[in-house]
């Protein structure tokens, strides 16, 4: 059923909602039942919130915050959370680090009484810093930043939108 809408002629309220076309029982979010960052620097602009369940690890759901570059349509920063979603929550799809999806680890930090790693991945036209942490409940949560040599967020910025989190 990937990409097809559905329309509901009335809200599911306690029934399951099955796959069709593979009799699966899937698991129902609604926008508040997933954590959001509360403190997004000015200038973004959120996106839908998105959610895949699907395989082992890809039980998520993702939150975009998107910031044009000059006034154009193309974000060139945007800031991601990604968190396991819950009842069903993911497991982090390897570690980052060299060669992982975050690069180096250049530091840790303490998210609401949870321990986290930071990692930043530098090319030349892209610097992406990322926070990953699970917590108390076993919900794993991950917040990118994704931004150019020139207009990216300071780990500082990012941690301060962590902290944000709930």
């Amino acid at each position: 059923m990937q990409g097809t809408t559905v329309l509901l002629s009335a809200p599911l309220g306690s029934r399951p909602l099955i796959d069709g076309s593979a009799g699966t029982r899937r698991t129902v979010l609604s926008d508040n039942s997933i954590p959001t960052a509360h403190r997004i620097p000015a200038g973004y602009t959120a996106a839908p919130m998105t959610w895949s369940d699907e395989g082992n690890n890809e039980r998520v759901a993702t939150r975009v915050w998107n910031r044009p570059a000059g006034g154009t349509a193309t974000p060139r920063t945007f800031l991601r959370l990604t968190a396991g979603i819950l009842t069903t929550y993911f497991t982090f799809a390897g570690p980052a680090g060299p060669g992982g999806p975050g690069g180096p680890q250049v530091g840790t930090t303490s998210i609401r009484g949870s321990a986290a790693k930071i990692y930043e991945s530098k090319a030349v036209d892209q610097i992406v810093t990322t926070v990953r942490w699970t917590r108390s409940n076993g919900q794993e949560l991950t917040l990118e930043s994704f931004g150019t040599p020139q207009a990216h967020l300071s780990t500082v910025t990012l941690q301060a939108v962590t902290e944000s989190v709930f």
